[in-house]
């Protein structure tokens, strides 16, 4: 299929590598696993951000915004890709952030204010009506004589859904030339767009594999309708002539755990036997938790012991340190004893959280 992609701004360090990952002993045997590190993209190590973030980047300039609105949780990945985005280009940044006002800047939150973000902070309740109050916000700022941009959540737009249809071919590229042959392709979801990109992607360049989301928050269902939707929508407003059957969608249920960027002891404890076996750093909120499903739900038979397996590391490294005491409690008394230890004396898998 012969593609007209939207003019972008370069903000991808790439291609990123393909590089065989390092399987830990008591994994299924003959399973292999590839790593596409989009860990490795550029706006400060910002994932799959960056690639979203693109083709946005180029109608925020043509629009002369001065101020790019969004949103996510308090320790968003994405908002503070685009806060980043938003200082390097000259521009203001206003992100409306799910959380407490008071929480200790660490993590993604500390860079948000490093780089003179304007933060509204939410409730949980108040953030199901996020997109209202972004808007709500954009007039306010009209008002001041700002010209706002607003970019929905995970960068996950019909423009943002490019940033992986174009890293699609990337992909087969590499593959080709490192005579690399995958079944199926594994992601977390958290908004919709990476999964999108990469499902249209396959499906756009006759790419037979199967493309499997781990959803890190809501549900299968959830983003079975979301992704459908915002998949119709992309064909549409690009009017390509592609049949897409959305019972294709393979997104499976069972890995949110305890919460959207709530991290149990197994997932902590996937993601610090990995980091000792391989180097590799997964993050908790979404590379960890779709490891684990990956991991498991091959265990289970659901994915195939054979399997050739592209994962994406989608990056996030910067939700680690806002949890880094979960890891490694701090010791206050020595000669105090206590229930808590370091992450290395647990079983991996023990099913304890």
């Amino acid at each position: 299929m012969k593609i007209a992609y939207p003019k972008k701004i370069n903000l991808v360090s790439g291609p990123t590598p393909i590089e065989p990952f390092k399987l830990l002993p008591d994994w299924p045997a003959g399973l292999k696993i590839f790593l596409k590190r989009d860990d490795l993209t550029s706006l400060l190590l910002s994932g799959n951000k960056a690639r979203k973030l693109e083709f946005i980047a180029t109608e925020i300039k043509n629009k002369k915004a001065d101020t790019l609105i969004t949103c996510g949780g308090i320790q968003s990945n994405h908002a503070r890709a685009t806060a980043i985005l938003a200082t390097q280009m000259g521009l203001k940044s206003y992100l409306v952030l799910r959380g407490r006002p008071d929480t200790e800047a660490q993590g993604n939150l500390f860079l948000d204010k490093l780089v003179g973000a304007e933060i509204k902070h939410i409730t949980p309740a108040e953030y199901e009506y996020v997109d209202r109050i972004m808007e709500e916000e954009a007039e306010g700022l009209r008002r001041a004589g700002r010209n706002p941009y607003i970019i929905p959540e995970g960068a996950s737009s019909e423009l943002g859904v490019w940033g992986y249809i174009k890293a699609t071919v990337e992909i087969l590229s590499q593959l080709k030339k490192s005579k690399i042959k995958v079944d199926r392709v594994v992601c977390a979801i958290g908004s919709g767009g990476t999964y999108t990109g990469l499902f249209l992607g396959s499906k756009a360049f006759g790419w037979n594999v199967k493309v499997t989301g781990f959803n890190v928050c809501y549900t299968a269902d959830y983003f079975k309708n979301r992704i459908g939707n915002l998949i119709t929508s992309f064909l549409q407003k690009y009017r390509w002539k592609l049949k897409i059957n959305l019972d294709e969608l393979d997104i499976i249920d069972g890995y949110v755990g305890d919460g959207y960027a709530r991290s149990r002891r197994i997932e902590r404890d996937l993601i610090a036997n990995l980091a000792r076996s391989s180097g590799i750093i997964l993050d908790p909120v979404y590379t960890g938790k779709a490891m684990l499903g990956l991991i498991e739900e091959t265990r289970k038979g659901t994915i195939g012991v054979k399997e050739k397996v592209l994962f994406l590391h989608s990056g996030g490294i910067y939700g680690l340190f806002p949890i880094a005491h979960l890891f490694y409690p701090p010791v206050v008394d020595r000669n105090v004893k206590t229930d808590l230890q370091p992450v290395e004396k647990l079983d991996l898998f023990s099913g304890k959280p």
